[in-house]
């Protein structure tokens, strides 16, 4: 009994006859590579042949602090990175006619990016137009501390694109290379890691414990106090009147009340004044944190904001307020509390009929409303009607979808 056996053949699937998506082939590395890996394996791991530096090209000398106060108490921190980081540069072989200095960001956080910061942006434009081949900072951290990464993966990439060398007082950076721009933007990221660590972990939750306890926490200070830095004073870190100013908020509360509660015609008094509001200056640090306008012999007042920040401020009543909480006979006051009163009643006041004005104004309209109109098109206008009918149709939705929700 023959047995017929019937050949199988394979079926070749194409695109045509079936769903499922061709696979296509792997590639198989060139021969001579796997050669080379099998008789020298050490051949074919990484490596990065770093050319010598560019002592003959100008090099940028980064530097910079966060605040104006820690470079006038913290100059150590300013002379090293100016001089000692200038030395260093011409021991790696660099002339000082070379040398190129961008020291505008002293007082500028590194937590700002391109376009605030003055010396960063020039830094980067230079670069850009190749005036410079190597930048010269003293740690990753005075270039940037980026939460999001932006401005570094932008500085990354401009010093890819023109082979930019970063030196560090750690680590020399060959921008060409990838492996140091991922070390880079990893010490970057380590910055700002570091920074936040340091700031909102430990420094902030410190000085709100503080200034819950009625100490001062770096606001804004006030005209009529300054701030006692003694540490054997019993106020210590705590407001202390200084009486020439002090004098003048006086009569700011007596003189309000005596133009019947009107802010504008004070402010108008103030302006015809011609020299300082504030005669004199209490400390370096109210100097500093002032938020008065700064003349020759003392302050001014400079907007109508600033004046009725000093009519409504609880702090001349000897509260100290923080948050949402308020700690009364935390230090001495400048105004009493009935004058206190009578100046909040006025202003109260004249909001008031400022909101009733600004009401009727509104329930009023125009005469000439309507009249006036742009010399539009049939279709135009059609197509601004329908725009303003989806307008109304989104918000009238959005209204009852929030109503549905509640």
């Amino acid at each position: 009994m023959q047995h017929h056996t019937r050949k199988r053949t394979a079926s070749v699937s194409t695109p045509s006859s079936t769903n499922h998506p061709v696979i296509p082939r792997k590639k198989r590395p060139p021969e001579e590579n796997i050669m080379r890996t099998m008789f020298k394996p050490a051949s074919a791991m990484y490596s990065f042949q770093r050319p010598p530096l560019p002592t003959d090209k100008p090099i940028a000398l980064y530097g910079r602090q966060s605040t104006l106060g820690q470079i006038e108490l913290n100059t150590t921190s300013y002379d090293y990175q100016i001089e000692k980081q200038k030395e260093h540069i011409i021991e790696m072989g660099w002339s000082a006619d070379l040398i190129v200095e961008y020291f505008q960001d002293f007082a500028v956080s590194a937590t700002f990016g391109f376009g605030v910061r003055v010396g960063l942006t020039q830094l980067l434009t230079d670069i850009e137009n190749d005036k410079v081949k190597t930048v010269y900072v003293f740690l990753e951290d005075r270039l940037f501390r980026d939460e999001n990464q932006v401005n570094v993966s932008r500085f990354i990439d401009a010093c890819q694109r023109h082979h930019i060398v970063v030196v560090t007082s750690r680590y020399i950076y060959y921008m060409v290379d990838e492996r140091d721009c991922d070390l880079f933007r990893i010490e970057c990221e380590r910055a700002w890691k570091s920074f936040k660590s340091q700031l909102y972990d430990r420094m902030m939750p410190m000085r709100v414990f503080s200034s819950h306890r009625g100490y001062y926490d770096a606001r804004c200070i006030i005209p009529g106090y300054y701030v006692e830095k003694e540490k054997h004073s019993p106020m210590f870190k705590k407001y202390v009147v200084y009486e020439p100013h002090a004098e003048k908020v006086r009569y700011l509360y007596h003189r309000f009340i005596e133009l019947g509660g009107s802010v504008t015609a004070l402010l108008h008094e103030l302006e015809a004044d011609p020299g300082p509001h504030f005669f004199g200056c209490p400390s370096d640090h109210f100097h500093k944190k002032s938020n008065l306008i700064k003349v020759t012999g003392g302050y001014r007042i400079g907007s109508r904001v600033t004046l009725q920040g000093i009519l409504s401020n609880k702090t001349y009543l000897g509260t100290w307020c923080t948050g949402d909480r308020e700690y009364p006979k935390n230090h001495a006051a400048i105004i009493d509390q009935g004058t206190w009163n009578t100046v909040q009643f006025l202003l109260r006041k004249a909001q008031e009929s400022r909101s009733a004005h600004t009401t009727a104004n509104k329930a009023f309209p125009s005469l000439i409303r309507g009249l006036l109109r742009h010399p539009r098109t049939e279709a135009e206008e059609e197509k601004r009607t329908r725009r303003k009918r989806s307008q109304r149709h989104y918000f009238g939705s959005f209204s009852r979808l929030l109503c549905r929700s509640g």
